[in-house]
């Protein structure tokens, strides 16, 4: 997930709840994307895993922001076969 001005430059910050959250590594400087870690794939119970973070909004200005969101639904197997992507962007506008 990632959140993002129209210009593409970072909105907000996230910060992870625990260690099933991580940050992509290796993305350009003052760049977000939050996903799950290592540990964070194994189910919390059967057939369900859950992540958990905060998103700080920007502090000032009207802009719009764009949530950017990737999600996999896996049959666990641990192969990239029968798998789904989704794929979403919600936009956010201050309403003042």
């Amino acid at each position: 997930m990632s959140a993002r001005f129209p210009d593409g430059s970072q909105a907000g910050r996230f910060e992870p709840k625990d260690e099933r959250v991580t940050f992509t590594q290796n993305v350009p400087e003052g760049l977000q994307y939050i996903q799950h870690s290592a540990g964070g794939v194994e189910p919390v119970e059967k057939g369900l895993a859950s992540w958990s973070f905060d998103w700080v909004a920007p502090q000032e200005g009207n802009e719009t922001i764009l949530l950017h969101i990737a999600a996999n639904a896996a049959n666990g197997d641990r192969s990239e076969f029968e798998d789904w992507i989704y794929l979403s962007e919600i936009t956010l506008r201050r309403d003042e």
